[in-house]
């Protein structure tokens, strides 16, 4: 975990983040409400927007140092000066709408010290407004939260749909950089004048900006109270960029059927290597099943084969089929053929220059470069049958000790609170001669007995979510679940993008999608997960 330190400069609106291992020959440790260094800082009394906004920011440190800015609403005169010191202006986007600054609370209505993120002040907003900064400037983030009475409003009044704020970068230029949606924390009052738990937001994604709009995605058309805090900006931030990515691509059976645009822009998206705001530095691309809706159906197959060419020679990927990509799920003795057709042994070797096939061609292994090493990946066939196990355990056996990802079309189920593998086959045979192996089976026979396995990823299903299990070896298996099916348009084009950091010892999983140019986060979509990269992979 990288260590920051928080230096206070001039008035005390000022600070510099800097990136160290140690400090003073003692480790430097960012905790909520506590922050210290060697003793050479002040030490707040109480809980202050500083310390808060120090520990969020250790997650975005780079090599080196940056200034920043934390414009906080302890009070609304100092607020006042503050903003029209920095120039810093709050605008509404029509003439009914837009900011108030939140009014001191004191006296008994004041939370306990150490209960509440940022101060007891805060900005309100109604609606929908724009930030414009006096010069381009990366903005880091900001605290959101909606009301108790706002949430019951706003959220679930249409099933299945969330009150999300919506956060686009302007550049100077007037061009839009990106999007970011959040869902804000719920306070646990309803009056707007006090807020205990805050969602932190990271805008340093957008990149350079010279204002931000903001927008509330609701059912209703009342107009949102949104409080807003710590709004944090840095003319000098470079974004840590020792990271290396593989991206996850779910199905893509309904892109292909009624939205091949949208499918196309991530393909695109994906074939690009570039660093920066417009691409991630891909090393891998593994497509999670679904590919076609209809098996049977040659004409989804063909544009499968022309969508999935785009990445052929550019960037290493895997593909693996699920259900829907059988001939007839009713019968999966039938298997795919055009599966077998159109992603041939040769085709996948083209991609990858070290891979294979199981005997039956529907599974596959890939061995990947990193900046750091070589990983095995897996891409095994939903239900796949005993040969299967035992040709992946084999070649397991044959690159012993290399870290290994292993991505099958099917895996996690999800029933309300409740996370488990599937427990039973999902396919059946019309005279049960169909032995294929259910997902719990796969973890004990393959997955939990090979230390070296440290990551499945599977894309059935209409959910996000993750669950760490531990093998014989008592090590973590992150067990990852991402898909998009349900959602308008089939997905919206998300992707998930998992960027591995040496230096932190940590993956990152970020969503986005290149057909919105949205990042969405929330606690399923925009995560950390610790993952020794240095021990536990060998790399």
């Amino acid at each position: 975990m990288r260590n920051a330190v928080a230096n206070r400069q001039g008035n005390g609106s000022a600070y510099r983040f800097v990136s160290r291992a140690a400090a003073c020959g003692v480790t430097v440790l960012v905790v909520v409400g506590v922050l210290s260094s060697c003793g050479t800082l002040p030490v707040p009394q109480n809980p202050s927007a500083e310390a808060f906004v120090a520990a969020e920011l250790a997650s975005l440190a780079s090599e080196g140092e940056f200034d920043y800015s934390v414009v906080d609403f302890s009070e609304a005169d100092e607020t006042a000066r503050t903003i029209t010191d920095s120039g810093i202006r709050f605008e509404s986007l029509t003439a009914n709408i837009g900011f108030e600054l939140g009014r001191r609370v004191v006296g008994d209505e004041a939370p306990p010290d150490g209960r509440f993120v940022g101060s007891t002040e805060h900005l309100r907003l109604l609606g929908a407004g724009m930030v414009r900064l006096p010069s381009s400037s990366t903005v880091l983030g900001m605290h959101v939260v909606l009301t108790q009475k706002e949430a019951l409003l706003h959220r679930w009044i249409v099933a299945g749909t969330e009150a999300q704020l919506l956060i686009t970068g302007i550049d100077r230029n007037g061009r839009e950089t990106g999007t970011v949606k959040a869902i804000p924390a719920i306070s646990t009052p309803d009056s707007t004048r006090v807020a205990e738990d805050w969602t932190w937001v990271d805008l340093s994604i957008l990149g350079e900006v010279a204002g931000l709009e903001l927008t509330f995605e609701s059912p209703l058309t009342d107009l949102p109270v949104i409080l807003l805090d710590n709004l944090t900006l840095s003319t000098n931030f470079s974004p840590d960029m020792d990271f290396f990515t593989i991206a996850l691509l779910p199905s893509t059976s309904t892109y292909i059927e009624s939205f091949p645009e949208i499918l196309d822009s991530q393909v695109r998206y994906l074939a690009s290597t570039r660093r920066g705001r417009d691409g991630e530095p891909i090393v891998f691309v593994s497509h999670l099943g679904g590919i076609v809706t209809n098996g049977a159906e040659e004409s989804e197959w063909e544009s499968a084969d022309a969508t999935m060419r785009v990445l052929d020679g550019v960037v290493p990927y895997g593909i693996v089929p699920g259900v829907s990509d059988l001939e007839d799920p009713e019968d999966p003795l039938l298997g795919s053929p055009f599966y077998l057709h159109y992603f041939p042994a040769n085709r996948l070797q083209d991609a990858n220059r070290r891979s294979g096939m199981s005997e039956d061609g529907y599974s596959s292994y890939q061995i990947i470069d990193t900046p750091v090493g070589e990983v095995l990946t897996f891409h095994l066939m939903v239900d796949s049958p005993p040969p299967t196990i035992e040709w992946a355990q084999q070649i397991i056996d044959e690159h012993r000790g290399l870290p290994t990802i292993v991505t099958t079309a099917t895996y996690l189920d999800v029933h309300g609170q409740v996370v488990a593998r599937h427990a039973s086959p999902l396919l059946h045979g019309p005279d049960e001669s169909w032995e294929g192996i259910s997902a719990q089976a796969l973890w004990e026979e393959l997955f939990w007995p090979n230390p070296q396995v440290f990551m499945v990823a599977c894309g059935n299903g209409s959910t996000e979510t993750l669950q760490i299990s531990w093998n014989r070896a008592e090590l973590p298996v992150i067990e990852m679940l991402t898909g998009y099916a349900d959602r308008r348009e089939a997905g919206e084009g998300y992707l998930r993008l998992l960027r591995f950091y040496p230096g932190r010892n940590e993956m990152q999983a970020i969503t986005y999608s290149p057909w919105l140019n949205t990042y969405e986060q929330d606690a399923d979509s925009y995560f950390r997960v610790p993952l020794d990269i240095a021990g536990r992979l060998g790399l």
